[in-house]
C-alpha cells in the first residue's frame, strides 16, 4: 500500500496474491526427515554391535550382530542383572540395586542407563565383570543418614518382635497354674480373688469394649486384677494380645485404687 501511495497517481492498478503452505508436503518432508534420522540411528547401532562382539569376524560378515540381535542381547543381559540384584526398599523403592559387598551403606541404583552400561561390559567380556560384579565405571551411592536411621529402627523393631514372640511361645508351653500371679500369691492373702470383670468395670473401660477386653484376658488366663502389677505381664505382652493405649493405661494404673476400694467394702 505504501508503494502505491508513493507513485502519486490518481489510479494505480495493483493486485494481492495470497499463498498457503501445502500441509501434505510439510508432512511428507517431516516423515522423510524422521526416516533419515531412524536410518542413521540404526546404522550407528549396527556399528556398535559389530565392534562390541568379541566373536565378530570381518572376513565373514554373516557372523556380525545386526542391530536387532544386539538390542536383544542387551535386553537379555539386563534381565540377568535384574534377577541377580532385585529391588530393595531399604535403598530404593522401585529400582533394583546392587549392594556393596562389604559396606551396607553403599549401593548402585540400577537405572536403565546404568544397567545398559553393565550389560555392554558383559557382552564385551570385560575382565572382572559378571552379573554379581559391576564394571568399575559405575559409582556407588551412599545411603542417606535418614535412610540409615530408618533401617536401624526397622532392624531393632524386628529383633524386639522376635523376643516377644519367643516369650509368648515360652509362656504357652508352661503349666497354666500360677503363671502370671507368681508375685501376687506370696504377698497377698490366699482368699479367692474378686472377679476380674469387677476390675474391668471399675477402671471405666467403655461398656462397648468390656466384652472384647474380657475375652482377651480370659484367653490369656488373667483372672486376678493384681496380675497387672506382676513382672510376668509387660506392656509389650498386652499389646501383642490386642489391647491398646487407653485400655492399657486403665488396666495398669488402677490396681492400687481398686485394692483400696475393695478394702473399704
Amino acid at each position: 500500500m505504501d508503494s502505491a501511495a508513493n507513485l502519486n497517481k490518481d489510479t494505480v492498478h495493483a493486485g494481492l496474491k495470497l499463498t498457503m503452505d501445502d500441509q501434505g508436503a510439510i508432512k511428507k518432508q517431516a516423515a522423510a526427515e524422521a526416516e533419515a534420522e531412524e536410518h542413521l540411528l540404526s546404522a550407528e547401532t549396527a556399528r556398535i554391535a559389530s565392534t562390541s562382539c568379541p566373536h565378530a569376524d570381518s572376513q565373514n560378515p554373516n557372523l556380525n550382530l545386526n542391530a536387532n540381535n544386539f538390542e536383544e542381547t542387551i535386553n537379555i543381559r539386563m534381565e540377568d542383572i535384574y534377577q541377580a540384584n532385585p529391588a530393595n526398599a531399604k535403598y530404593k523403592k522401585n529400582i533394583p540395586v546392587y549392594l556393596h559387598p562389604t559396606d551396607k551403606n553403599q549401593y548402585i541404583p540400577l537405572t536403565p542407563g546404568t544397567t545398559q552400561i553393565w550389560s555392554q561390559a558383559l557382552i564385551e567380556h570385560t575382565a572382572g565383570v559378571s552379573v554379581s560384579s559391576p564394571p568399575s565405571s559405575l559409582k556407588f551411592v551412599k545411603l542417606s543418614s535418614k535412610k540409615r536411621r530408618l533401617n536401624a529402627l526397622i532392624g531393632s523393631s524386628s529383633s524386639e518382635m522376635g523376643q516377644v514372640l519367643a516369650e509368648l511361645l515360652s509362656n504357652q508351653n508352661q503349666p497354666a497354674s500360677p503363671s502370671g500371679s507368681d508375685a501376687v500369691a506370696s504377698s497377698e492373702d490366699e482368699s479367692d480373688p474378686p472377679a476380674i470383670s469387677g476390675y474391668v468395670k471399675f477402671v471405666n473401660i467403655d461398656e462397648d469394649k468390656r466384652a472384647s477386653v474380657m475375652k482377651i484376658l480370659d484367653k490369656n488366663k488373667v483372672n486376678d486384677y493384681r496380675m497387672f502389677k506382676s513382672k510376668s505381664i509387660t506392656v509389650t505382652n498386652l499389646k501383642c494380645w490386642g489391647l491398646k493405649g487407653g485400655t492399657l493405661a486403665h488396666l495398669l494404673d488402677n490396681v492400687t485404687k481398686y485394692k483400696a476400694y475393695l478394702a473399704k467394702k
